[in-house]
């Protein structure tokens, strides 16, 4: 006996089943009703499958088929035997040879009468195998034999199988039971693992809609991924789009993921399209030496691997992406500023003194060194730039849902215009509190109480919001100074973005448009106040001596008068700004009259105890 070994291959039967577990036999569905019903095909026996067939020879080859010799019966269809046609043949071939057109024409005409005569063939074997009682069927070709009998004589020989000993028996029984243990446990391990593929499978599925839903609670946009073909589509082929609605059609398909359906990926989230590059906004200040310090925006947050914290990841770098093409847009129609502009960085001179920089970035591993004292200015630009844009898509919603056809590149709205102004803006209000400053500093110096009220937004946060991203195109952002002087005279100053300043003064109101005229505005407004105290003091410390004092408008000085004597105040402020006061007084006295000056600076003495000092020493 032939041994076997596990690693001989079992071949599994695939033959189709013909009995039920009950063990009667399957029928065949022949249709279905809409209703569920099953029609089955008709069981016919063998006896009238025979009695189909015995019709059949009859209507083909006519009712004596069975009483003519075989060698008599013609085939149908032709008019000779099969010799005559193999010998007809034979001389074709041999006079020219067959092209392919002749011997698919002769295929055509051979194989249907070689099926018939295989149909034949079992014809007579099923007749012979339903008469096993009959008598033996005498043999044709004997010469000896009697006449040939009627078709209900014919019979058919049995054969029976001697049964091997029972040796054999019980060693093949063996060898089956071993073979079908061994089939039995590998078709239990393809089962097994074929269940856990589906379990798998089906966890993963489970796995992938929970995630599903989850975003779709959350807000996130969800629709078809398109295909090839309609009948492709399946239930879990969608995309999730991370966009803002108005965005232009040939960025939207950049603002597209997918949710991994094979377990074997790493990322919970696919991002065939996007690039992961991050907008950062700097500002470069240079000062009068020529040094330069940088700032630059907050870095996003490191990313964690939550579906939604990566949505939102990508969605911030897309919405970043966007602003910068649209800052680039801008860039082409800014008149009033320098820039220079690549496929990945902006450089702005917004102000004197004052470079913006918008740039794409892979890493912000050197954004801690470029924190810079503006980084607050930082961030408040960039998180500006995402109103602004909300703003613009806004726009473009309303005139689409009106019917309005898109705007002309005169009307649309601008990103890069709102910050330039804000930044000149800026640099504005820096070089006006330097000089109001410069002079409330050499008013104190001097020991005159001065105070300084200093407003650059004078707005409360409704009011700034809407003068920086409102629709009001006239609506500024603006504030105010008030400098008031010995509790005796103020000074107003209202001022707009980005460069505008009005001086609201006693007498008139003025418009100043540079910063040397806001100098000689303000040390003039100063020398009036302080001459006007100079002859305020004075009076009431000549008041007994009918002491006269009044300031000369023409040279801006402030005299006193009494009997015998003189005094003339001229103020002047020096090269560092510091407040000086000359005085000259003129004396009468024995027919002819002496001067003699004095000068005031900073010191520890105030200006009006020195100015008392001077008045009592001289009425004295």
């Amino acid at each position: 006996m032939a041994s076997h070994s596990l690693s001989d291959p079992i071949r599994l039967s695939l033959e189709r089943p013909y009995k039920n577990d009950a063990g009667k036999p399957l029928l065949s569905v022949a249709d279905i009703l809409p209703s569920g019903e099953y029609i089955y095909e008709p069981i016919q026996t063998p006896s009238a499958k025979l009695a189909d067939n015995l019709r059949r020879i009859f209507r083909e080859r006519g009712t004596d088929f069975f009483q003519k010799h075989p060698d008599d019966r013609p085939l149908p269809g032709t008019s000779k035997n099969l010799e005559d046609q193999i010998e007809d043949g034979d001389e074709d071939r041999d006079a020219k040879p067959m092209t392919t057109e002749e011997l698919f024409k002769l295929r055509t005409e051979i194989l249907p009468k070689l099926y018939e005569a295989m149909n034949e063939m079992m014809q007579a074997r099923d007749v012979l195998s339903s008469q096993p009682n009959a008598p033996p069927f005498p043999s044709s070709l004997d010469p000896n034999a009697p006449p040939l009998l009627g078709p209900d004589v014919l019979m058919a020989s049995a054969v029976e199988r001697h049964e091997p000993p029972l040796p054999v028996q019980a060693i093949d029984s063996v060898v089956v039971v071993g073979h079908k243990d061994q089939s039995l446990r590998r078709a239990a391990d393809i089962l097994k693992t074929a269940a856990e593929s589906i379990e798998r499978t089906q966890a993963a599925g489970e796995k992938y809609w929970m995630e599903a839903l989850e975003l779709r609670r959350q807000n996130w946009s969800l629709f078809p991924a398109p295909t090839g073909r309609p009948n492709e589509k399946t239930a879990r082929d969608f995309r999730i789009f991370f966009g803002l609605s108005e965005t232009f059609a040939i960025d939207k398909r950049l603002a597209l993921a997918a949710l991994p359906y094979d377990q074997s990926n790493s990322e919970p989230v696919l991002f065939p399209q996007q690039e992961k590059i991050w907008l950062r906004i700097s500002l470069v200040a240079t000062d009068k030496s020529g040094a330069s310090v940088t700032s630059s925006s907050t870095p996003p947050p490191p990313r964690s691997t939550v579906p939604d914290d990566l949505l939102r990841d990508a969605q911030r770098s897309f919405i970043e992406q966007e602003i910068f093409r649209m800052l680039i847009r801008d860039a082409g129609h800014l008149s009033y500023a320098s820039c220079r502009v690549s496929d990945k960085v902006i450089v702005l001179e917004a102000a004197q003194g004052v470079e913006l920089r918008c740039e794409l970035v892979s890493t912000f591993s050197s954004a801690t060194s470029l924190a810079g004292p503006d980084r607050i200015k930082c961030d408040l630009i960039y998180n500006l730039l995402f109103v602004l844009l909300i703003q613009t898509h806004t726009f473009y919603k309303q005139r689409r849902l009106a019917g309005l056809r898109p705007p002309d590149t005169q009307s649309m709205p601008r990103l890069l215009h709102p910050i330039v102004d804000l930044l000149q803006y800026t640099s504005f209000c820096t070089r006006i509190r330097g000089e109001m400053g410069a002079v409330v500093r050499a008013l104190c110096d001097a020991g005159i109480p001065t105070k300084f009220s200093f407003r650059a937004v004078g707005d409360n946060c409704a009011g700034l919001f809407n003068d920086l991203v409102g629709t009001d195109k006239t609506a500024r952002i603006g504030g105010d100074v008030t400098i008031r002087i010995d509790s005796s005279r103020s000074i107003r100053f209202v001022f707009h973005a980005p460069s505008t300043l009005i001086a609201h003064l006693p007498q008139a109101t003025l418009q100043v448009s540079s910063v040397p005229q806001l100098t000689q505005l303000l040390r003039g407004e100063v020398e009036q106040c302080i001459l006007g105290r100079i002859c305020a003091v004075g009076g009431a410390l000549t008041a007994e001596m009918n002491g006269t004092w009044f300031v000369d408008p023409l040279t801006m000085r402030a005299v006193g008068k009494w009997e015998g004597f003189l005094l003339n105040f001229h103020l002047t402020f020096d090269e560092s700004g510091s407040i000086r006061c000359t005085v000259a007084r003129l004396h009468r006295a024995g027919g002819h009259a002496t001067t003699v000056a004095n000068v005031f600076t900073p010191s520890d003495t105030s200006f009006f105890a020195w100015l008392r000092e001077i008045i009592r020493s001289e009425s004295s």
